[in-house]
């Protein structure tokens, strides 16, 4: 029920709260907090992650795109004792470029990115491992975060993982996400020159993620979530 002053804003609103509902359910910038725990699914499969990594000497990046997603991996993975930097707008630039150096310096094994601030001109490659816990509908800006750690100099194989949480709007996202990038890939070839690419039409859009929605679906009791760490 977020309401701007245009209609596209509204829309692009409206959006950005189904988004943060299915990443961060507790989040004070929701209009209506669906949750009283912010121990998800995801918080719980990041910390796996990020464990099971740090004990065989490998690094990850997480590149978050809401600051309220951020704060809470960056208090649970300081709970569990992994040292970590968190790189978001509150950073100033020169903080930022420290950290980022002590990052690719293997000073710590785990990095919060914010998207909007660390999602150009870095170079992670020092990195082998990349979580999206959630996507835009912006293609460029998912593909911006997977080239910061999927590189040329990269040292190995990076394995990239998207977090998807079942009856939201990440579902639909990840499928356009996916159909854009085999039409960015089959572009380069060459095959798709003449192809009409069309902006996606926020309405359609979350016209289609509202009527996918089961509010009777199965979820995951975050308790036990909580309990189980």
């Amino acid at each position: 029920p977020v309401k701007k002053k245009t209609a596209v804003a509204t829309l692009g609103a409206q959006l950005q709260t189904l988004r943060m509902a299915a990443l961060s359910p507790a989040g004070d910038r929701l209009p209506e907090p669906r949750s009283d725990i912010d121990f998800t699914p995801k918080i719980a499969g990041i910390l796996q992650l990020a464990t099971e990594l740090a004990e065989k000497g490998e690094q990850l990046v997480v590149f978050s795109p809401f600051k309220a997603f951020s704060r809470t991996l960056s208090r649970y993975l300081t709970t569990a004792h992994l040292d970590h930097a968190l790189l978001d707008g509150d950073t100033t630039p020169t903080k930022r470029g420290i950290a980022a150096k002590r990052f690719k310096e293997r000073a710590y094994p785990v990095l919060i990115a914010g998207i909007d601030s660390m999602a150009e001109g870095h170079s992670f490659d020092n990195a082998s491992n990349l979580v999206l816990p959630s996507l835009s509908w912006a293609y460029d800006a998912n593909a911006q975060c997977i080239e910061r750690v999927h590189r040329l100099t990269s040292r190995k194989s990076v394995n990239i993982y998207l977090m998807v949480t079942k009856n939201t709007i990440d579902q639909r996202l990840a499928s356009v996400f996916q159909e854009k990038g085999d039409s960015s890939d089959l572009a380069l070839d060459g095959r798709l020159f003449e192809t009409d690419k069309k902006e996606m039409d926020l309405g359609e859009f979350l016209d289609a993620t509202l009527k996918d929605f089961d509010p009777t679906a199965d979820t995951i009791s975050e308790e036990a979530c909580l309990a189980q760490y």
